[in-house]
Order: structure tokens, then C-alpha cells, then sequence
């Protein structure tokens, strides 16, 4: 039996107080965490989409980066330096919500670590790394192959990956399509 049954209403707002207090500090120690929950970015992972070519100047390309927060990126790169970016911002709800369907669709978790000819001379390498895993379509010089590999089999990973890529040139306002 409780010796004070006062002492109950008095316990349950402190408990709910530090609750509250330890799930908003936990957000906040997360990087980027709060502005995360304020945005609700599905986002689990850093997703990055890299376009490369390499050539007589060595590897040049365009890299695209979007944060568990939804922030994102864009930069050049030049042989392994990435410059600093000359695109910022976050995605609006809209973007995000094309970019979790997207994923989801094309089940990027099990596509392949590579997808054509790695050896190919001056080739043109689409690489997609999200969860910790790095999916790379290899294309010969000029990446001619683009058309023919999207209008191919919905089931094939080449193509499933050029979904992705596509869609995050296309929220952050870049195409590598030959006709853009």
C-alpha cells in the first residue's frame, strides 16, 4: 500500500520532463539530428552519386551529396580532390519524399559492386554509395550506353541504378542525359 498517494501525481510530469528532455538531447547530439527532426528527412544514410571520366588529365567529374539531415552538395572533382561545393541546400519535403520512393523502388542495398567493364580505357565510372556499399556501372568513353541500359529491363541493377542517379541530378537541378 502507498504511504502517500499524492507522491504519485507528484513523480509522473518529472518522469515525462526527463523523458522529453533525454529524447530532444539525444536528437541534438546527433549530427544534424534536430534539424532532421524538424525537416523529417527519411534519409538513414549519406547517399552520394559520383559521374567520372577519366582521361589524359586524369579522373574529372561531378559529385552529388545529400546528408541524413537532407542537406546536400554539389562539387567538382578533380583527380581525388573534391573542391569545395558550388551548390548548397536542403531538400524540401516534396524532394524528399521523390528521393525515399525512389530508393525504396529500386532496392539499392542489392545492387551489385560493379556493373560493366571495369577496364575499359578512358572509361566513364556512375557510382551510387549509400548503407556503406558502393555500386559502380562502368561505361566505355562517353558513356553511350546510357539510353540503351534505361530503356532496358526495370529488374536490371544498370538500370536501377541510373533510376537513383537520375533522380538525384534531377532534384538538385543537374542531368547527365545526352540530351540536357
Amino acid at each position: 500500500m502507498c504511504a502517500n498517494p499524492l507522491s504519485l501525481y507528484a513523480i509522473t510530469p518529472i518522469v515525462g520532463v526527463c523523458l522529453s528532455f533525454g529524447l530532444i538531447l539525444g536528437m541534438v547530439a546527433l549530427q544534424g539530428g534536430w534539424h532532421a527532426v524538424a525537416n523529417g528527412c527519411m534519409l538513414k544514410m549519406t547517399l552520394t552519386v559520383k559521374d567520372t571520366q577519366d582521361g589524359f588529365a586524369g579522373t574529372t567529374g561531378t559529385v552529388w551529396t545529400i546528408e541524413p539531415d537532407c542537406t546536400f552538395s554539389v562539387s567538382r572533382l578533380f583527380g581525388p580532390h573534391v573542391a569545395e561545393p558550388h551548390l548548397k541546400g536542403t531538400l524540401t519535403p516534396e524532394q524528399q519524399a521523390r528521393l525515399s520512393a525512389i530508393l525504396a523502388k529500386t532496392a539499392v542495398s542489392e545492387l551489385p559492386a560493379q556493373m560493366g567493364d571495369a577496364t575499359q580505357v578512358n572509361a566513364r565510372r556512375i557510382t551510387l554509395h549509400y548503407g556503406g556499399k558502393d555500386a559502380v556501372l562502368s561505361l566505355g568513353a562517353g558513356g553511350r550506353d546510357l539510353d540503351a541500359i534505361r530503356a532496358g529491363d526495370p529488374r536490371d541493377p544498370a538500370r536501377r541504378l541510373l533510376e537513383v542517379v537520375d533522380m538525384v541530378q534531377d532534384i538538385l537541378g543537374s542531368c547527365m542525359r545526352a540530351d540536357c
